[in-house]
C-alpha cells in the first residue's frame, strides 16, 4: 500500500482543518518503546509522528484490545 494513498485518501478522506495552525504537542516515551512504535511506523511507511496521529485519532474505532494481554508504556 502506498502511504501516501494511506494517509491522504483513506484516513482522512473529505476531512477538512478548521485552522491552518500547526500546533506541537510533546511526549514522554520510553526508549524501548520508542524502538517499537518506530518499528510500526517503518513498516506502513509512515513517520513516527503520523503513525502516532493515526492512532490516537482512530485507536478507539479500529483496534481490536486483548485486555488479559496489553501492554502498558513504562512510566
Amino acid at each position: 500500500m502506498n502511504s501516501n494513498k494511506f494517509i491522504n485518501e483513506e484516513m482522512f478522506a473529505g476531512y477538512k482543518s478548521s485552522s491552518n495552525a500547526t500546533l506541537q504537542i510533546n511526549l514522554k516515551i520510553n526508549e524501548s518503546d520508542l524502538r517499537l512504535i518506530d518499528q510500526k511506523a517503518t513498516r506502513y511507511g509512515l513517520s513516527r509522528s503520523a503513525l502516532i496521529k493515526i492512532f490516537a485519532i482512530n485507536g478507539e474505532l479500529s483496534i481490536n484490545i486483548d485486555r488479559d494481554n496489553l501492554r502498558m508504556p513504562i512510566i
